[in-house]
């Protein structure tokens, strides 16, 4: 019985997409680069890299270049580089799960933005992905992991009113003239909630991120972390841009009462934390 990797491997070859099947030999050496997962070993048992459509998957040797740059594997750890769009994209398996969608789970990621939040969802599988292709899909056109985080954040906001007492959104110009005139730096993800909600408090907890005219760069970060707001027990917040203490951008630091910016915990995704903030609150 075939199932569904199968089934893509066969209807691909059958387009004459394939290529000569690679030998374990042949795999175990561009494993030297990056460890693959089971299935995308079968592919490369069945074809040494694809042709489809807008899609081509990587041979062999591509693979084992593509997976040996030290930036890809630094700012995306969990990545098995397999393939492109042809263009600026990369496609790549989440095996370990660690962006949160599930083990083996199957992004694209633009070369020039390598980050956790840039990268868009395209299928839970490499067998689920490879049949989306087959079909003429381009799922990589989907929305990033960060843009869902926001419009989560936005519906949860909308959801509950008596819960968060949220300012009005700016617009594109509106950030952008503010962070000129101030010179504050904020990361894509900072700005997007800006533009859902310019300050927000939540009713309950009295955890509060402050209008952006109001932000300011984190003394003691060398302008690696923003100050964002704070709760009623004295902890204050901070947002972080890209690298700082080797952290992604847009990632929520809660300093304790009294503390520095060093001694922040990371809280996670700036627009997940806010929205679980809400939801927390709105459970009796």
């Amino acid at each position: 019985m075939t199932d569904l990797l199968d089934q893509a491997l066969t209807a691909a070859v059958a387009k004459g997409a394939g290529r000569e099947p690679a030998t374990p030999k042949d795999i175990a050496l561009a494993e030297r680069s990056r460890a693959m997962p089971d299935e995308l070993r079968r592919l490369y048992l069945a074809s040494d890299g694809l042709q489809l459509g807008a899609v081509e998957v990587f041979d062999l040797d591509d693979y084992a270049d593509v997976n040996g740059q030290e930036d890809l594997s630094q700012e995306l750890p969990g990545a098995v580089f397999f393939g492109s769009d042809r263009a600026d994209g990369f496609v790549f398996i989440d095996v370990a799960g660690s962006l949160g969608l599930g083990d083996g789970s199957v992004l694209w990621t633009d070369r020039s933005e390598l980050s956790v939040d840039e990268a868009v969802p395209c299928a839970d599988g490499l067998a689920r992905f490879l049949s989306a292709v087959l079909r003429g899909d381009r799922p990589w056109t989907g929305r990033s992991i960060g843009q869902r985080a926001t419009e989560r954040l936005a519906q949860t906001i909308a959801a509950h009113p008596d819960r968060v007492d949220a300012r009005p959104g700016l617009s594109d110009g509106e950030v952008g003239r503010i962070c000129r005139e101030r010179g504050l730096p904020a990361p894509f993800g900072l700005g997007d909630l800006v533009r859902v909600a310019n300050g927000l408090r939540i009713v309950g907890s009295g955890q509060e991120l402050i209008p952006i005219e109001a932000m300011s760069i984190a003394e003691g970060s060398d302008e690696g972390a923003i100050w964002v707001g704070s709760a009623p027990d004295g902890v204050r917040f901070a947002v972080t841009r890209p690298g700082w203490r080797g952290l992604p951008a847009d990632r929520l630091i809660a300093v304790p009462p009294g503390g520095d910016i060093e001694q922040g915990v990371n809280l996670g995704r700036l627009a997940e934390v806010v929205a679980n903030w809400i939801v927390a609150e709105a459970t009796p």
